[in-house]
């Protein structure tokens, strides 16, 4: 036969196996890589069943003696499959040459097995140690194999004469060789590619697999789009949106999106496909799974490609940010409402002490023109109008400073539930009957150390506000208890639990809206008609409660009515009774009293009320002429009455460079501001007084009686 008969013989038989082989490799091919050992067993039976099948068309030589591509598909399992893949595929090759039988079984064993051999020779040397090109060891491989079949051929001495054996070496060497080499490279080179293909598909899968990996640790949601519609979300997209991910996938992005941004959304991402590349940036709300709504932070962007382009949505949870942002907000605007209300309390505090002092003279002598004039001055209006006109200016100068949070108080320990009850009759009286007055009392609850006048006050004003707001009818609550509140320690900037005593005023009226909240404390603002509200009511409630380091909240929405709660801290003490203040008749005397004020009217005026009771005075007309006066003749003064605020020397100076030489004396300070002269470490409280201007001749003698009486003897 010609090289070309042969080699188109084998190229029949070399048909046979590529069945087995292709299916070999195509189960190989989904078994991970993490089973090797089943894919060098699925292999070497793929291999084997070729090596089986091309026994079936073999090209025979001579009698026993046959060629097919056992041998070949045997190095080439052991090349690609080690020694397990190999050792199954021999196996099968053997046992099928066994059966065949004949003259060459000998040359069919040798064959098999150092093909095996080879192969596994050759895996050692090319996979192992010197890393060489796959594609070469195939073709040492192919070369090797075929050496093999010619040499195993000399086998077959023992059954044909030399010449013949010669004579047949020489015919089909080349052709072995060809044959062998094609087959080998053919074969490895499907395994390869394929290999490769698939090897290439896990690293790709894997990759996605990272990389979805890594897009799902991002704490920003992220979002692919086809257009307006999801087609991938990461974990943080998912849980932003309240879904799971792949119930994402579909759904419109504007769906998840508030109303009014919907078209802002869908403008930047036709946008962005259109014309441009870069990112856009805006904010909006989305809706989760749970309704509810979150604030979120957009960033846009477009993949492109040559076949398509894939809008990317980057969704970050602002909502904590923009807390915050609302938090700082409030608390700048609670900063500029406190400064405004500071400012105003200043001015407001600086205009009560000079208009006290006019009122001092005004009301003093009237009362002394009513006194002296007897039944002629009863006669004249025009001094009852005076007095009246006075007194109201008063009670504003009062309420100015008590918005200021300058007025004199006198604290003492008190339970506000009974300040209510001894209020109930005269508030019933004040909001009248179309009203219904509820008084809701906490059994328990604690003391606060407060001045009981201002207290009433405050309970007064809340109630007046809250009839005014209920021309029809309604329903007045006042409700006591105790409360705990979260806040920061001014002084450690540590936060920490208060105690607090809570009383709530509340009405079923009109309500008010959120600008008139943000004003209603601000003096002189009101939203009644003209002479039937100072706007002062209010004011006054928040100097109050901020001059007893208390706190004050106000809820109301228009039609739903109003809520006052004010916050005065507890105190570990029990509460005292309750006494009604009243003016005691004035008494006069002859002690010797040095009468210290720098507004001229006001010393004439108080100079006249102390003489005209008996008194003797000595004037003077500011700090410094008291204390040259006292250095003179200071063992000849009973009491020391001092102007609290006074250029260059101030009352309290005054008292203690008097004290200096008189330890023992007494004094009453006068003065339109509060001073909390009780709690001054360097006084004396056994013997200081304290009387706050405007006041009555009545109410001035009464306070010098006092003192001269209880203080100063003891």
């Amino acid at each position: 036969m010609d090289v070309r008969s042969i080699i188109m013989d084998m190229l029949k038989n070399f048909t046979l196996t590529l069945a087995p082989l292709f299916i070999a490799i195509l189960l190989t091919e989904q078994i991970p890589e993490k089973l090797p050992h089943i894919k060098k067993v699925l292999l070497g039976i793929g291999l084997g069943c070729a090596a089986v099948l091309s026994a079936w068309a073999p090209l025979t030589i001579s009698e026993g003696i046959i060629l097919d591509f056992k041998h070949v598909l045997t190095g080439l399992s052991a090349f690609a499959a080690g020694p397990l893949g190999g050792a199954i595929t021999a196996a099968f090759a053997l046992i099928q040459r066994a059966s065949l039988g004949g003259a060459g079984w000998l040359g069919g064993f040798t064959s098999i097995i150092g093909c095996g051999l080879i192969g596994l020779g050759l895996r050692t040397l090319f996979k192992k140690r010197l890393n060489i090109n796959e594609y070469l060891g195939l073709l040492l491989l192919g070369l090797a194999t075929a050496g093999m079949e010619l040499a195993a051929g000399f086998t077959n001495l023992f059954v044909i004469p030399a010449a013949l054996l010669f004579s047949l070496i020489r015919s089909y060497s080349i052709p072995i060789l060809i044959s062998n080499t094609g087959a080998v490279f053919f074969f490895g080179s499907l395994m390869t590619i394929l290999e490769s293909r698939r090897r290439y598909r896990d690293q790709l899968a894997e990759s996605e697999q990272r990389y979805a990996r890594f897009i799902n640790l991002a704490l920003d949601g992220i979002i692919g789009l086809n257009r307006h519609r999801i087609f991938f979300a990461n974990s943080s997209a998912a849980s932003l949106c309240g879904y799971d991910a792949h119930k994402l996938i579909g759904k419109k992005i504007t769906s998840l999106v508030a109303p009014e941004d919907r078209t802002q959304l869908k403008d930047n991402i036709e946008q962005r496909l259109a014309k441009s590349d870069a990112i856009s940036m805006f904010e909006s709300r989305i809706v989760n799974a749970s309704g509810v709504w979150v604030d979120v932070e957009f960033s846009i962007g477009v993949l492109r490609d040559a076949l398509r382009s894939e809008v990317i949505c980057f969704l970050r949870d602002i909502s904590k940010r923009k807390r915050a942002e609302a938090e700082k907000n409030a608390l700048a605007d609670q900063l500029r409402q406190s400064q405004k209300m500071e400012a105003i309390g200043r001015l407001a505090g600086g205009v009560a002490h000079d208009f006290n002092n006019l009122l001092t003279v005004i009301l003093g002598y009237a009362n002394i023109l009513r006194e002296t004039r007897g039944e002629e001055a009863a006669a004249m209006p025009e001094l009852a109008e005076i007095e009246q006109a006075a007194s109201r200016a008063a009670d504003m100068t009062r309420q100015l400073l008590a918005f200021s949070r300058k007025q004199m108080i006198k604290p003492i320990d008190l339970n506000l539930n009974e300040v209510i009850r001894s209020m109930k009759n005269m508030i019933e009286r004040m909001i009248g009957e179309h009203i219904r007055l509820e008084l809701i009392e906490d059994p328990s609850l604690g003391t606060v150390c407060a001045d009981q006048s201002q207290i009433e006050q405050v309970i007064m004003n809340l109630c007046v506000n809250a009839r005014d707001a209920m021309p029809d009818g309604g329903r007045l609550v006042i409700e006591s208890g105790n409360a705990v509140i979260e806040e920061i320690d001014p002084e450690t900037g540590n936060p920490r639990r208060a105690a607090y005593v809570e009383l709530m005023v509340s009405d079923t009226g009109i309500g008010m809206d959120s600008e008139t909240r943000s004003n209603i404390f601000e003096p002189f603002y009101t939203t009644k008609e003209q002479e039937k509200g100072t706007g002062l009511g209010l004011a006054t409630v928040y100097g109050i409660v901020r001059q007893h380091g208390g706190k004050i909240h106000v809820f109301s929405e228009p039609g739903l009515g109003s809520s006052f709660k004010l916050f005065f801290p507890r105190v570990d003490r029990p509460a005292e009774e309750l006494v009604p203040s009243t003016i005691p008749a004035a008494q006069g005397g002859h002690e010797h009293i040095l009468v210290t004020e720098d507004d001229e009217s006001v010393l004439k005026l108080v100079t006249r009320i102390l003489e005209k009771a008996g008194y003797r005075v000595t004037p003077a007309r500011d700090g410094r002429e008291a204390l040259t006066l006292f250095a003179a003749q200071g063992q000849r003064f009973d009491l020391a009455l001092l102007d609290l605020i006074m250029p260059d020397l101030n009352g309290i100076e005054v008292m203690k460079e008097i004290r200096k030489i008189r330890p023992e004396m007494c004094f009453i300070f006068s003065s339109g501001y509060s001073f909390n002269i009780l709690d001054n470490e360097e006084l004396d409280p056994k013997r200081t007084d304290l009387i706050g201007k405007p006041y009555q001749p009545a109410e001035l003698l009464a306070a010098v009686r006092r003192i001269l009486d209880e203080k100063c003897r003891e």
